[in-house]
């Protein structure tokens, strides 16, 4: 039996970062049932630190947008009216 290879750590937030959980889980080939590796179970703390990652750089990027945003809802209300003034005088 060979040795498989173990991940210790997670990625969160742009990084890899050791993993707080003390459980591993093992990936195995589903047609021979051969272990291919293990890897660290993410606990609670790390799941809301990528959680909270995602929440972070979801914002900024929306706020990164809302210029975009708002030219693009405003051409789609400027296509919106167009399209109500000629079905009114089709």
């Amino acid at each position: 039996m060979s040795t498989i290879k173990t991940y210790d750590t997670l990625y969160i937030n742009g990084t890899w970062q050791e993993g707080h959980s003390q459980h591993t889980l093992t990936n195995t080939n589903p047609f021979t049932d051969e272990a291919l590796y293990s890897y660290r179970a993410a606990d609670t703390t790390d799941v809301d630190a990528a959680y909270e990652a995602v929440r972070l750089r979801s914002y900024q990027w929306r706020m990164g947008h809302r210029k975009i945003y708002g030219r693009t809802l405003d051409q789609c209300e400027s296509l919106m009216l167009i399209s109500d003034s000629i079905n009114r005088y089709a």
